[in-house]
């Protein structure tokens, strides 16, 4: 040891200094940055889990409306087969749209936090109508935001827009695309509500 710091003595004064910080470098990034990324990480991870306790808790104390905001269901559940259907008919009538299909069946869900919802006794469904129509591009489109502003679509989880072939032979500019549009709500019946 008294080797080294003869040896360090014997350098000149601005190779010492250059000793010392390559030194104070190699702690700051091998020992001080490595300690402050894990920090933050954990952080980070104990910030996320104090997020999920306090949903969690909300989840537990709060009323049935708080908790359909959190599952994303609509506010007024009451029959929202019929509730749905009858939008999704109106959207398509204040387009103009007559030639269309309507299908789908619920399908119910095995949540904890969901069979709570509905109440005892009672079951939460999703429900997707796969609407399928044919109408102009605008249209198409137009059905499409009316049907995301409408309360009791919860999502459209599917769009597909398809050009029907022959068209735009049909008539000068006359262009025609099938819509195929899933409409997703969620369905809450039995049990106390």
């Amino acid at each position: 040891m008294e080797g080294l710091i003869s040896w360090y003595q014997g350098l000149p004064r601005a190779m010492r200094w250059a000793l010392l910080a390559g030194v104070l470098l190699v702690m700051y990034f091998g020992i001080y940055e490595p300690a402050a990324l894990k920090a933050d990480d954990l952080d980070l991870r104990a910030d996320r889990l104090e997020r999920l306790i306090e949903r969690e808790r909300d989840l537990s104390e709060s009323d049935d409306s708080a908790l359909a905001r959190a599952f994303g269901l609509p506010d007024a559940v009451v029959d929202s087969r019929v509730a749905l259907d009858e939008r999704v008919a109106e959207v398509l009538s204040s387009h103009g749209v007559r030639d269309r299909r309507i299908e789908g069946a619920p399908t119910p869900l095995r949540l904890t936090q969901a069979q709570r919802l509905a109440g005892i006794g009672g079951t939460l469904e999703r429900l997707v109508l796969t609407v399928t129509f044919e109408a102009s591009p605008e249209v198409a489109t137009s059905v499409i935001a009316d049907l995301e502003r409408a309360p009791e679509v919860a999502a459209l989880e599917r769009i597909e827009l398809r050009a029907v072939e022959g068209s735009a032979s049909s008539g000068a500019g006359a262009r025609t695309v099938r819509a195929t549009i899933g409409v997703e709500t969620w369905l809450k019946s039995g049990g106390a509500r």
